[in-house]
């Protein structure tokens, strides 16, 4: 529940562009489909987003 909360503000705050929900359903779907740990997660997803942008 927090890890939704703290993505919903930090998308609120995100560009608006396309890559940027890429990475976001990325990072959704590794959580769901192989339960990775979110820190992990959160971790890849910043640094796609600080590689690609």
């Amino acid at each position: 529940g927090m890890v939704f909360a703290a993505a919903a503000a930090i998308a609120r705050l995100a560009a608006p562009q396309w890559l940027s929900i890429v990475i976001g359903a990325a990072a959704l779907y590794a959580l769901l489909r192989w339960r990775l740990d979110a820190a992990w997660v959160v971790a890849a997803a910043a640094l796609a987003g600080w590689l690609l942008f």
